[in-house]
């Protein structure tokens, strides 16, 4: 929990002054709203990434005294949110905080495709019911089954 509030503080400390980064007497930040957008969601896929496994398998980071990862990934994500709306300037969290309300356009989207997946599931179970000696009755069970695992955890 501290690593979360730590990169959450830093996070929103450091986002909400950055108009005062200058380089040659160049500004490095253009301080829109994306920007600082794009600049949470870097450091909640970084404290999402410190729980994560390596590509052998093995924790990045592991606990040392007990099997398992010394961070679990969705709990740091939710507090270094907490603790970076906590500090961030309010002009800042209010924007990063439309940006996001924006992001949620998609939803529809994603559920028309999933709606359409369900559809092909269940028409591709039913066309192939000979070829797999199955029988009417077990149509749904099979379609539903099909479409879930094609379903990404979370």
């Amino acid at each position: 929990l501290a690593i979360g509030a730590l990169l959450g503080a830093a996070s929103g400390w450091l986002i909400s002054r950055r108009s005062a980064a200058v380089i040659a007497q160049q500004k490095v930040f253009t301080c829109s709203s994306v920007e600082a957008f794009l600049m949470v969601l870097a450091v909640a896929l970084l404290a999402f990434g410190l729980g994560s496994k390596d590509d052998s398998g093995r924790d990045l980071i592991p606990m040392g005294f007990s099997p398992g990862s010394l961070f679990q990934p969705e709990l740091l994500v939710i507090v270094t949110g907490t603790f970076f709306a906590a500090v961030a300037d309010r002009g800042v969290l209010h924007d990063v905080e439309g940006i996001l309300g924006g992001v949620w356009h998609v939803l529809p989207i994603i559920g028309i495709g999933l709606f359409f997946r369900l559809v092909g599931v269940f028409a591709a179970t039913l066309l192939t019911l000979r070829s797999r000696g199955r029988g009417c009755d077990t149509v749904m069970q099979d379609a539903l089954f099909c479409f879930l695992s094609t379903l990404p955890r979370a």
